[in-house]
């Protein structure tokens, strides 16, 4: 554990095993291409907090990404959700400048789709996922704590339940291409539901 100021810097053994897992299995460069689309989304986040005037007391890196936490309950709700959705616009913008300015060159256009695909899947309403913090802002705005937390286990057993028949549906048709990555990332995704 590092401190820089008054913000802790953790490094969890998960976030180094599921990198080399990722640079290891993955030949075509797309894990370095989505490590730095990952970063400039908890930049965005980052920047989002400093705007907001929020401080930031850790930052951990962990098998799952990079948590980032602050004062956040102290802030307006329109501060909040700005923070919250700050990662996912980062990676937006980034995917429409490199669509329209850099559409000719094959690396740009790569980053750009990894972009997006780290921004949708950022989105994903389940688990500690940006989308399922967002909802949570939101349901914790316009709703009782009971409809909320009804409401908050629903959508993540419909969202768990689809992903993982989109998984069957993916490995049938495809058979003995199935993408590693793509296995391990799902696999995670719905282990989160059911641990911690």
């Amino acid at each position: 554990m590092l401190s820089i100021g008054k913000t802790e810097i953790k490094f969890d053994f998960t976030f180094f095993a599921v990198v080399g897992l990722l640079v290891f299995i993955d030949t075509s460069g797309t894990a370095a291409l989505s490590l730095i689309a990952s970063l400039v989304h908890e930049v965005g986040h980052l920047i989002a907090m400093l705007l907001c005037k929020s401080k930031l007391s850790s930052i951990t890196f962990y098998g799952g990404g990079i948590c980032i936490t602050g004062d956040s309950e102290t802030l307006t709700f329109g501060k909040r959700l700005f923070i919250m959705s700050a990662g996912c616009l980062v990676n937006f913008i980034i995917f429409v400048i490199g669509i329209l300015i850099f559409c000719d060159d094959q690396k740009m256009l790569i980053f750009s789709v990894v972009n997006i695909v780290i921004c949708v899947f950022n989105l994903i309403p389940v688990g500690y996922f940006d989308g399922a913090r967002i909802l949570d802002i939101l349901f914790n705005r316009f709703l009782n704590f009971r409809a909320s937390e009804i409401l908050k286990r629903i959508i993540t057993i419909v969202f768990s339940v689809t992903i993982f028949a989109l998984t069957l549906i993916y490995c049938f048709i495809y058979k003995g291409n199935v993408n590693l990555s793509f296995l391990f990332v799902v696999f995670y995704l719905i282990l989160t539901q059911f641990v911690g």
